[in-house]
């Protein structure tokens, strides 16, 4: 599984790739503080998976989504939100996002998601 990672909190998303670096079949292909190196990143590395901050500076995520699928290079390209709030979920998946997770949710339940939206 190719996995980006985009968040504008370094301490997230350091912990995130440390996680997920350990897990045997996961490549962290990139990782992005901000909209723009995210844009870059998908761009160019084909992800199988996108996991997005829904606070993603300075763009507007709820904006974004569908761009991200198109411009991914991988039609089968699965969109990850992450938020800080459970109220931020309907409007996530009502965008376009596949899975939402909360900041805080224990690791166990970000792997699972991974393997669950992997065999669609």
């Amino acid at each position: 599984m190719r996995i980006v990672i985009a968040t504008g909190e370094t301490d997230l998303r350091l912990a995130i790739q440390l996680m997920l670096s350990e897990v045997p079949g996961i490549n962290i292909v990139g990782s992005a503080s901000d909209c723009d190196g995210l844009n870059a990143l998908v761009s160019s590395t084909y992800p199988d998976f996108i996991l997005i901050d829904w606070s993603l500076p300075p763009c507007n995520i709820e904006d974004s989504l569908q761009d991200l699928k198109t411009n991914a290079n991988n039609p089968n390209v699965k969109l990850i939100i992450i938020a800080r709030h459970q109220r931020m979920k309907d409007k996530a998946i009502k965008s376009g996002a596949d899975e939402f997770l909360v900041i805080g949710d224990p690791p166990e339940k970000l792997l699972e998601t991974f393997y669950k939206l992997n065999k669609k």
